[in-house]
């Protein structure tokens, strides 16, 4: 079965001195993996990659593709604001984890986690990353490992829903 999976995000920026905050191009999101047969996988999706990779398990020898990738991908920046919208297309089968002794869900528990990127310009244009992720305690501020200035905050956790 083909599912599709609409995730959105929105940061609030601060008002930090050219950090230019922006998402990156990279995320990742727990997904059931029926290659591995086991629940709540870290999968990592990567914007015109044609799948993912699972993390899987040393049992099924590691790391592995997964069917899923990323569909769409529009990172939007206003003045104060950047918000993102992804959509993931993912193959699913049912299946049964026999470690957890426990049957695979369409959506399963979920939870992602977007990567942010800025330059600093006190440090010499320095990149630095930070993130934010759907089961995060809210609201959060991220700042900057260089000068400690707070660049951004997240007061709506990202969300994940399924496309009929």
């Amino acid at each position: 079965m083909l599912r599709t999976l609409e995730i959105t995000a929105t940061i609030s920026v601060t008002e930090a001195p050219f950090h230019n905050v922006y998402f990156g191009r990279s995320f990742e999101l727990s997904l059931d993996c029926f290659v591995c047969e086991r629940l709540g996988r870290t999968t990592f999706l990567t914007v015109g990659d044609e799948r993912a990779v699972c993390t899987g398990d040393q049992a099924h020898g590691g790391r592995h593709f997964a069917p899923a990738r990323v569909a769409g991908f529009d990172a939007l920046t206003g003045q104060d604001r950047r918000s993102l919208q992804a959509v993931v297309q993912q193959w699913w089968a049912p299946f049964h984890d026999a470690k957890r002794n426990q049957g695979s869900k369409p959506l399963g528990t979920g939870w992602v986690r977007f990567d942010l990127r800025y330059q600093c310009p006190d440090n010499g244009q320095a990149a630095g990353q930070a993130s934010i992720q759907s089961n995060q305690v809210q609201p959060v501020e991220l700042t900057c490992k260089h000068c400690e200035t707070v660049l951004a905050g997240s007061d709506q956790i990202p969300t994940i829903v399924e496309r009929p």
